[in-house]
């Protein structure tokens, strides 16, 4: 009976112990596949980041003559696009020329290129000025010159200069800047 008793003993820690290490391993397994799913949702919403980020608009690698422009740089675009430039101060002489795809539509973009300001007594032309941002909108144009249909697309910004003397429509290009982008 002494035997016997023993027996029990000593198999009564090792039926508890096999238990214990089922569910460790359990919880080791969900512990592995709850770190990967987070890994895999931290890597979904970075990538999720870097489009917003290429479509947010840039400064990166702009002239100074230019505080943005939309879409920036290599942005690729779901659906419809809309080209803008926001130029910086421009003299009083300077005007900036949208070309998209090689057709210069500043004549269709809305907002102002180029902006004169009058002082308060009407002596004249005052200052540099800021003409603020303008934009090509081909869907809100009668007869787009330039359609911005699904592929890729090439614009570029020309800062030109109208010096005294010279004939009327004929300018003189100060600096440029080209970029791509495509629309989806």
């Amino acid at each position: 009976m002494a035997q016997a008793m023993a027996e029990t003993t000593t198999d009564a820690p090792a039926a508890r112990r096999r238990p214990l290490g089922r569910p460790f391993g359990f919880i080791v397994a969900v512990v592995l596949v709850g770190a990967l799913l987070i890994g895999l949702v931290v890597a979904f919403i970075d990538g999720d980041d870097d489009a917003v980020d290429r479509q947010a608009g840039t400064t990166e690698g702009l002239p100074s003559w230019v505080e943005e422009v939309s879409p920036p740089p290599g942005a690729e675009l779901n659906g419809g696009g809309i080209v803008m430039v926001n130029p910086d101060v421009l003299g009083l002489d300077q005007e900036i020329r949208l070309v998209v795809d090689g057709i210069d539509v500043t004549a269709q973009a809305v907002g102002e290129p180029r902006r004169e300001e009058s002082d308060a007594a009407g002596g004249g032309v005052v200052g540099p000025v800021n003409p603020g941002p303008f934009a090509y909108d081909p869907e809100n144009t009668t007869e787009p010159l330039v359609p911005l249909d699904p592929g890729p697309h090439e614009a570029e910004i020309i800062l030109v200069r109208y010096p005294e003397g010279i004939d009327e429509g004929e300018f003189e290009v100060r600096d440029r800047f080209r970029w791509e982008f495509s629309i989806l």
